[in-house]
């Protein structure tokens, strides 16, 4: 944070690095501080490593120069409706899905020396995958859990839930690790009449495609309705075009005709979770651009978006 830096350019006993700090925590050091701090994923360890006049102070100091660590959230990606395999009682499993962050920093040039190119994990996904390191080496379930143990704490959601009546159609979009509320939400409609539509994407087939056996599974029950996949490092289909789940909408004629007739016509519901960045964004365009089709272009149907969302028919559950 811009604050941190400025703090620290108070603690600085060299002028030089104190002006470079202030600098950097400035409306004109933006750029700057984009390319060093953002980009190069820089912590509080290598500040006082790159300002080390900055390293004379207490640790109560540093303690509080520290952000406050916020909680991480996950969706739940298991539903207590589900039964045990032996079908006989309910599952009181509760599971989540997650990405390991892991990559490597820009590299970055400073002074003719080059630098950056530095490998970044994820705080809490990182200790997650160490937290269950043993059972995916294959220990026994009955030594990990009883050794193995995580606070957690439930962050209820106000309206990202299912609708009351089970007949009422519902897409349901989620690449990646956002089709973990997913999994809760079709062990739920199990058996039930409405439809459900489900768009996943990831970047393989063979090794990326979380609940992969689940979601066939869904989808040869009936529970899915129709079950829309593409994978953007994979062979692709219409010359090329179709690389994410919105290319699908665009370009697949019946996943477009779908789409129109069940939120225009059976006024059903659409649920999109994962990367707000990006995905959440370009998914509502492309669903505005189809709906469009039917009510006068692409800006009639962002119109529709904007009036679903106000009646909870258009739910997000996105981050990032």
């Amino acid at each position: 944070h811009k604050r941190t830096l400025l703090n620290l350019s108070q603690l600085a006993t060299s002028a030089e690095e104190a002006a470079a700090l202030r600098y950097l925590s400035s409306k004109d050091g933006d750029a700057i501080y984009q390319t060093y701090i953002v980009d190069q994923r820089k912590t509080i360890v290598g500040l006082l490593q790159d300002f080390p006049s900055c390293q004379k102070m207490s640790l109560e100091s540093l303690f509080a120069l520290l952000p406050v660590l916020p909680p991480r959230y996950y969706s739940v990606a298991s539903s207590p409706l589900h039964q045990s395999p032996s079908e006989q009682e309910t599952d009181n499993t509760l599971t989540i899905a997650f990405s390991v962050v892991d990559y490597v920093t820009p590299s970055l040039m400073i002074a003719g020396k080059e630098e950056g190119k530095r490998r970044v994990h994820g705080v809490a996904t990182k200790y997650l995958e160490a937290f269950c390191a043993s059972h995916l080496a294959g220990a026994p379930a009955e030594s990990f859990e009883m050794t193995a143990s995580l606070p957690i704490f439930p962050k209820a959601t106000a309206d990202f839930r299912l609708p009351l009546d089970t007949s009422v159609p519902i897409i349901l979009i989620g690449p990646g690790t956002g089709i973990a509320p997913f999994m809760g939400f079709l062990a739920d409609r199990k058996g039930t009449a409405g439809s459900v539509d489900v768009y996943f994407g990831c970047r393989h087939e063979d090794h990326d495609w979380i609940y992969a056996d689940e979601m066939k599974q869904y989808q040869q029950d009936g529970t899915i309705s129709k079950l829309f996949t593409v994978f953007s490092r994979d062979n692709r289909s219409l010359d090329n075009k179709v690389k994410y789940v919105q290319d699908i909408m665009r370009h697949n004629e019946e996943a477009s005709q779908r789409l129109r007739d069940i939120l225009l016509n059976q006024k059903g519901m659409v649920y999109i979770c994962g990367d707000g960045t990006h995905m959440g964004r370009d998914v509502q365009v492309a669903i505005a651009e189809v709906l469009g089709k039917d009510l006068g272009g692409a800006h009639e149907g962002m119109k529709a978006i904007v009036e679903m969302k106000a009646s909870g028919r258009f739910l997000l559950d996105l981050w990032g």
